[in-house]
């Protein structure tokens, strides 16, 4: 909750649930070499860092309502290695 209210994206879409407010992305980063809680990702240019720097991480995307706390995995994927001139984004 802490996270969606204060780095989360809003998306466009209602929340399924209550129908009050917006849903909000968040996105978390697991792997090897980060810490077991993982890390919040919260820019473009943060994800390209840890692309830089670590190998064999996870990223998943996951809606909130900051109003009902309602909460679901939107999607997972895996993390490439940025090379020079390749760049990975948020959703």
């Amino acid at each position: 909750m802490r996270a969606a209210t204060n780095v989360g994206l809003e998306s466009r879409e209602d929340c399924p649930i209550c129908e009050q407010a917006k849903i909000r992305l968040v996105s978390y980063v697991f792997g090897t070499r980060l810490a077991p809680s993982g890390v919040c990702v919260t820019s473009d240019q943060e994800m390209n860092k840890l692309a830089r720097n670590s190998r064999d991480m996870v990223c998943y995307v996951v809606e909130v309502c900051p109003n009902c706390s309602w909460n679901h995995l939107a999607r997972s994927f895996t993390v490439q290695p940025a090379s020079q001139g390749q760049r990975s984004r948020l959703p």
